[in-house]
């Protein structure tokens, strides 16, 4: 059924990107929740593990071929490694900082990889809504780490901007890669080299216990099926059906749905200096997807 008519997204479409944002947004609320029973390294393990055999199991049954050749080892072990660090930045930030900051660093992750893009992907420039916006939402970085620099919160701020900037370049490279090679494959040779070393790395640096109550399986749940497998699936459904500057011009609501989530789920407070580096983000993300 055809879904997008002259550019526009039908009303089905941009339901379901809508669903993809608040799906995106509930993240870092949610491994907020999920560190009270398991330390952040451990978490990505068991995350990923449960995304990984479930994503697998569904290439299995489709019949999509997900063995690498001789030359596509090093690419795969490059964006695992890429997805170790950035996960693991995301997680531990998120465990130093607020859910509702964590979130707002982490989804400049679209600017970065515009601007990755630019060098690495051919004809893919830079333009100057993208240069605007990317001026527009690191003015709203600044605003917000000025308030974690006053009031503490620096390393986890800092940790969940490191996560971006990495979810950026990683972004731009597997758009290179996808010449050669099929999202899947990329997907579950990430996990399946990831997820060993998040609970290696765990057993050998964390020292916190792991014990699970019903509100840090249902985030778990959540993070691996929801975000991890439904959200991925929604995700290239959408791309495939839709322009991609449009589909791409909703990421702006992802920051903002994910501070009304903090709020609602952790009770974390929405101070003026968040609530205007929030804006000037999320502007700049729309003005760059424009």
């Amino acid at each position: 059924m055809e879904e997008v008519v002259e550019g526009r997204m039908s009303a089905r479409l941009v339901l379901f990107t809508l669903f993809l944002c608040v799906l995106w947004g509930g993240l870092t609320p949610a491994v907020k929740v999920a560190l009270r029973d398991i330390p952040p390294l451990g978490l990505a393990g068991v995350r990923f593990g449960i995304a990984g055999v479930v994503l697998w199991t569904w290439c299995r049954i489709r019949g999509i071929k997900l063995g690498p050749s001789q030359g596509e080892w090093v690419h795969l072990a490059l964006v695992s490694a890429c997805f170790v660090a950035q996960m693991s930045s995301i997680n531990l930030g998120v465990k130093y900082t607020s859910a509702s900051h964590a979130i707002v660093f982490l989804y400049t992750y679209p600017l970065f990889a515009s601007l990755f893009a630019h060098w690495t992907v051919p004809g893919d420039k830079l333009t100057l809504p993208v240069i605007l916006g990317l001026a527009l939402a690191f003015l709203g970085v600044a605003v917000i780490y000025a308030e974690a620099w006053a009031k503490g919160g620096r390393l986890g701020d800092g940790l969940s901007l490191t996560s971006g900037l990495i979810l950026g370049w990683m972004t731009a490279y597997i758009k290179v890669l996808l010449r050669r090679m099929n999202l899947f494959k990329i997907l579950v040779w990430e996990m399946a080299l990831g997820v060993p070393v998040f609970f290696l790395a765990s057993i050998f640096l964390e020292s916190g216990p792991y014990h699970l109550t019903l509100p840090g399986a249902i985030s778990i749940v959540y993070q691996s099926l929801g975000i991890t497998v439904v959200g991925f699936a929604l995700w290239a459904y959408v791309l495939r059906q839709s322009p991609v500057a449009r589909f791409t011009s909703f990421f702006f609501l992802t920051p903002l749905l994910g501070i009304v989530l903090s709020y609602i789920t952790l009770g974390e407070p929405v101070t003026p200096q968040l609530s205007l580096g929030t804006l000037l983000v999320a502007g700049g993300i729309y003005l760059a997807n424009r």
